[in-house]
Formats: structure tokens, sequence, C-alpha cells
């Protein structure tokens, strides 16, 4: 049998501000949905376990986890060689790419010709590491 943080539940972590239909709405909902949502509601029913959800902020997910707070994460994050260390990974189920987004006034084309602008990132991404290997000279405002 699986050892949970709470017998019988499933606790998941996802975060507060994902991309575009890997959840949506509030985790307490019932209207909470998306293709993450699915996943998890598959995986807490294969281990005959009530997925309990809620959101946290993405530079603290993954201490969540380490903390032993919650028993999963369901979110998009990049699989590193640092992370592996201390995170049991499943396999990938997205490919995606950092990305850089402007106005489409904007006349920035390039990475370096943010490099003597403000530029913001989530904190804990690995946009957040390349960003800082890329523009190593700018000024950064990091978020949470």
């Amino acid at each position: 049998m699986l050892r949970t943080i709470k017998e019988g539940i499933l606790s998941i972590r996802v975060d507060e501000a994902p991309p575009p239909r890997f959840h949506m709405g509030e985790p307490a909902l019932q209207t909470f949905e998306g293709c993450e949502v699915d996943l998890t509601k598959g995986i807490a029913a294969n281990l005959a376990l009530k997925p309990l959800y809620r959101s946290e902020l993405w530079g603290k997910i993954f201490r969540d986890l380490r903390e032993g707070w919650l028993d999963m994460i369901c979110t998009a994050a990049t699989v590193t060689e640092q992370r592996k260390q201390v995170i049991d990974f499943s396999t990938p189920y997205l490919d995606t790419s950092v990305a850089i987004a402007v106005r489409r006034t904007d006349q920035a084309r390039s990475v370096e010709d943010l490099r003597d602008h403000v530029n913001c990132v989530r904190i804990a991404t690995t946009a957040e590491d390349a960003a800082r290997q890329k523009m190593v000279l700018a000024p950064m405002a990091v978020v949470t």
C-alpha cells in the first residue's frame, strides 16, 4: 500500500499560475478542470485514493514536496539534473521551450535587444536560469 501524507488522500499541489488548459478554476470547487486535473484524478483512482488539490506559488511548490507536506506535484516543470537529485519525476508528458513575450509594438526581436531593459521572470524556474545566463548585465525583477 502506498503511504500518503493523509490516509486515503492523494495530496496534490498545482501551480497557482499554470499555462492555459493545464488546470483552470479553484482547486476546492467542482469546476476545477484541465488536463492535469484529469491526469491526477486517474492516478488517484488507480491508487484507490481521493485527490485533494491545493494551488501554491511556483517558488514554494518544490520545497513543499521536499519537506513532505504533500504527496505529489502536477505542473509543467522542466526536468533538470539538479531537480532529479531531490525529485522523482514521472515520464515527461509535455515538450516545450522557453520563450520571450513582448508587446506587438515593441521593437525587441532578440535577447540582445532586451539586455539593457528591466526584464521579469518567474523565480525558481528554468526560464529564470536562462534569463540570468543570457542577460547577465541587465537588471532583473524576480517575481514569484
